[in-house]
């Protein structure tokens, strides 16, 4: 902060908007002035400072009012991404329980409709009992055989 910094070297930023330290170091910075407390990072490259990444440390201002504007920015976009990955787990959990008890019902559907299939079966074999009537089970066109259930 001496007015010797190179291209590509880090100097602070404060979003207060003083330049005391900017007009006497000579660097001018599009989105703030140089400081001493190092809010936000940027890099000087031919007389003008690009934003190259933000830190958590505060200003004493800042302190006051709950952080830094750009941190206090950053805190929120993480909570809103944790919020919406633990959303999406919800709705996939609720889709998999969704899934699993329609394979349940399915398969419930299925064993009940075998069930009655088996039943149908049986009743009717019994009628031809009772009736005494025979049944012929032809294997071959050839051989009839006769069937006394």
């Amino acid at each position: 902060m001496n007015g010797k910094e190179e291209k590509g070297e880090t100097v602070g930023f404060s979003p207060s908007g003083t330049s005391s330290v900017a007009e006497s170091t000579g660097i001018q910075l599009e989105a703030g002035s140089v400081d001493v407390e190092r809010v936000g990072l940027f890099r000087v490259g031919r007389g003008r400072g690009t934003m190259s990444e933000t830190t958590r440390t505060r200003a004493p201002k800042e302190r006051e009012s709950g952080g830094c504007i750009l941190w206090q920015a950053e805190q929120k976009e993480v909570e809103k991404g944790e919020e919406e990955e633990e959303e999406e787990k919800e709705e996939e959990e609720k889709k998999k329980m969704k899934k699993k008890k329609k394979k349940k019902k399915k398969r419930k559907r299925k064993k009940e409709k075998k069930e009655k299939k088996k039943e149908k079966k049986k009743e009717e074999e019994e009628e031809e009992e009772e009736s005494g009537t025979l049944r012929v089970i032809v294997d071959d066109v050839d051989e009839p055989t006769l069937d006394s259930r």
